[in-house]
């Protein structure tokens, strides 16, 4: 009788395996680490409807193998799962890039690999661990959830804030691949206040604690103030303030304040003001005064100027 064909991790020892024994193998967890993947759409995917992965792996006394097309343990119904694509090894951080090389020398996912019905050939990915070049908590950190994802890293700490920051897709090497946008933040404090933030002095906060909610570029800056009822427009240079209260607004500023268009109009109660010009069109036009240095009979003309015409032109417009 020939002797069973394993796989080269095994080590063996002088006494012949049986069947019984090569089976019993799949009844370890393994320490892998994810070599190649396979898109449903790849030609070496099996399944066809699985993403799935080469791993390699050791046991406990040494041994190394690739064990092929593992599906990775997921969750979920027919409407409900949860997909991560993990990633596997393309660089090392010192020397050759090496199946050999030991494995928190490699940026691949670190991965438990198990065996279905501990069957030796029926291999899957049943969890995943975290590689050594990062760090776990301290005690000051205390109960947190702390982890990144393609750059971007998620935090909910001891005290229950969120905060999720965008360091852009890393680089193999764990680099980030544009710098340029790396520090755009999210956050939720204790408080239960909001921001958003760019590295570009850009912000948006949304603060319960104050009832205010504020938007500035770093130069320009509108808050709404719930509790005082107003708006504010800071431009640096000119404010303007809308009293919601009060129904005032007011601005202020070194330079001229600019009402542009064809007419301008001042609303409801120009029909009292535009009466009271009429009002004092009519008192011109009766008035008899000398003009100095005249000395022929009393001038009846009536004054003219921007005032007045503006009453004649009729450039105020009245709603009825």
């Amino acid at each position: 009788m020939s002797k069973p064909t394993i796989s080269s991790y095994f080590k063996t020892t002088n006494k012949d395996s049986s069947g019984r024994d090569i089976y019993d193998q799949g009844r370890q967890d393994m320490l892998g680490q994810v070599e190649k993947i396979h898109f449903v759409n790849d030609p070496t995917n099996r399944s066809k409807k699985f993403v799935e992965y080469d791993v390699s792996v050791r046991d406990a006394r040494g041994g190394q193998s690739v064990y092929k097309n593992c599906r990775a343990m997921g969750g979920g119904s027919s409407s409900d799962f949860d997909e991560t694509i993990l990633e596997a090894n393309s660089y090392a951080f010192s020397g050759k890039l090496d199946p050999s090389n030991r494995f928190g020398n490699k940026n691949g996912a670190l991965v438990v690999v198990s065996f279905l019905n501990a069957s030796i050939d029926k291999p899957y990915i049943s969890n995943l661990l975290d590689n050594p070049r990062a760090d776990g908590a301290k005690r000051s950190d205390g109960i947190r959830k702390l982890g990144s994802f393609r750059g971007i890293e998620y935090e909910i700490n001891k005290d229950g804030e969120l905060r999720i920051t965008q360091n852009s897709a890393p680089n193999p090497d764990g680099s980030p691949s544009n710098s340029a946008i790396a520090g755009t933040e999210f956050k939720v404090d204790k408080n239960g206040d909001i921001s958003f933030s760019s590295n570009a002095g850009q912000e948006f906060n949304i603060k319960r604690s104050d009832a205010t909610i504020t938007l500035t570029d770093g130069t320009n800056t509108i808050t709404i103030d719930q509790n005082a009822n107003t708006m504010t427009l800071d431009t640096g240079g000119s404010t303007v303030l809308i009293d919601g209260a009060s129904g005032d607004i007011t601005a202020t500023g070194s330079n001229k304040i600019t009402l542009a268009g064809a007419f301008v109009d001042l609303g409801a109660s120009v029909t009292d003001f535009v009466a009271k010009f009429t009002d004092l069109q009519t008192a011109f036009n009766l008035h008899t005064h000398a003009i100095p240095g005249n000395v022929g009979p009393p001038s009846t003309t009536p004054p003219t100027g921007p005032l007045m015409d503006i009453v004649k032109s009729e450039t105020v417009k009245v709603q009825d």
